[in-house]
């Protein structure tokens, strides 16, 4: 056995051959380099411990990395006659290529310009893909990312990533782990979600029904449950305060850098029937309360479901407005604008219309089933009765700032209450 006094390359030889099985075995399972730079330190390491480590004649251990090199990789081959300086000459010639450039440096950078806060769950799956293989590679080379870069991370992320990361970065104890591992669970819900929707959509086919009955809007990256509204509302402001102190902020692509969110025909989510918009008001003809509990549903089955409740909910009331700047990171399912449907600016009788003609649950939203098989625990921010608090009766009294009920606490998104002098 002999062995280079290259550094990089180590030689091992058995003068009278080797097992012909054991070679072929070894030979299937390497997996050929293209010349794809992240690819080769993998091959590298492969040939090394299954071909070059051991003890086959060296025209074999020259002919196996010949013919694993492919695409780009095939110009560093050696033409020396020596087997063993061919290996040396090719592989030199290769590391020098490929180690060399992809420095912990260059990987770090690589690491910190992936952002994930996208509205494509394709192109999430994909970086975040990325992301993960350049951690591995950070880990592997014992480069330690602290916690500053785990917030760092946390921002480049959706807001439902961010909020589920929260309560660990208050505690100080968020890690880059957590915030991938909490990024693979939402990848993993909304690829999942999207195979039931095509299930849904081939049944709903194959029955006659509608379409509409199972559309999701796979593009809003959030949930709808009004249950989780109030504590991430809160949740995700304290995040994006924190993230924006940290030192090494990241640039996020400009709208225009980004290809253009493919949105479904609005009337074929939305029909306008006429009502007025409800957006929030503070001058005009004031609605009194007695003449909003009177207000008649005339669709039987809507009028029962939207029976009002005992009152509003004064804890939740104030993240019932319309949002004074859309948010390109929320999607209201009705009409397809930056805000949740909670905050939507379409009158109550429009988003029952909606939840009517899609077939939605008038109790949480949901197109996979109908109100008498919905377990739902939660209710109207308006009246705290049993159903969509958008489409509540009473949305259009309390989008009227001077029915604001003065005991409730002041909504911080809204232009109108920022100006006013606390009560």
């Amino acid at each position: 056995m002999s062995s280079s006094n290259h550094s990089n390359v180590t030689f091992h030889r058995k003068e009278d051959g080797a097992s012909s099985h054991s070679f072929q075995q070894a030979r299937k399972v390497l997996t050929p380099f293209t010349g794809e730079e992240s690819q080769y330190q993998r091959f590298r390491s492969s040939y090394q411990k299954l071909i070059l480590d051991q003890d086959y004649h060296m025209e074999w251990k020259r002919t196996v990395l010949e013919d694993n090199l492919t695409g780009s990789a095939t110009k560093f081959k050696s033409n020396l006659n020596d087997a063993e300086e061919a290996i040396k000459a090719t592989l030199d010639k290769l590391d020098r290529r490929y180690l060399k450039h992809t420095s912990i440096e260059e990987i770090r950078n690589a690491f910190d310009s992936i952002t994930l806060n996208t509205g494509n769950i394709d192109d999430f799956e994909s970086k975040l893909i990325k992301l993960e293989n350049a951690y591995d590679k950070l880990k592997e080379a014992k480069v330690v990312l602290d916690s500053r870069a785990a917030i760092q991370l946390m921002g480049r992320m959706p807001n439902k990533v961010r909020r589920d990361c929260y309560e660990e970065q208050m505690r100080g104890t968020l890690t880059v782990d957590y915030v991938i591992a909490k990024a693979d669970a939402f990848c993993s819900y909304h690829l999942n979600d999207r195979v039931t929707t095509r299930a849904a959509s081939f049944l709903s086919a194959k029955t006659g029904q509608t379409t509409s009955t199972v559309k999701l809007n796979h593009m809003s990256m959030i949930t709808d449950s009004e249950d989780e509204f109030e504590e991430n509302e809160e949740k995700s402001k304290e995040a994006d305060i924190m993230i924006a102190t940290t030192t090494r902020q990241e640039t996020t692509k400009t709208e225009k850098d980004q290809k253009p969110e493919q949105k479904a025909p609005l009337k074929s989510l939305f029909r306008d029937n006429g009502t007025p918009d409800c957006p929030n008001r503070d001058t005009g003809p004031q609605l009194k309360y007695e003449d909003a509990i009177k207000i008649t549903i005339e669709n039987a089955a809507q009028a029962n479901a939207f029976r009002l409740g005992n009152g509003p909910s004064l804890g939740r009331l104030r993240f019932t407005f319309c949002r004074d700047t859309e948010d390109p990171q929320q999607k209201c399912n009705a009409c397809r604008g930056g805000h949740r449907l909670l905050q939507c600016p379409k009158s109550s009788s429009n988003i029952r219309n909606w939840l009517h003609d899609n077939k939605r649950c008038v109790r949480c939203g949901s197109p996979f089933h109908q109100y008498r098989d919905c377990s739902s625990t939660s209710t109207c921010f308006f009246c705290d009765g049993k159903h969509v608090s958008a489409g509540c009766k009473m949305k259009e009294y309390y989008r009227d700032t001077r029915n604001y009920p003065k005991e409730a606490r002041k909504p911080d998104n809204c232009k109108f209450f920022r100006t006013q002098n606390p009560q």
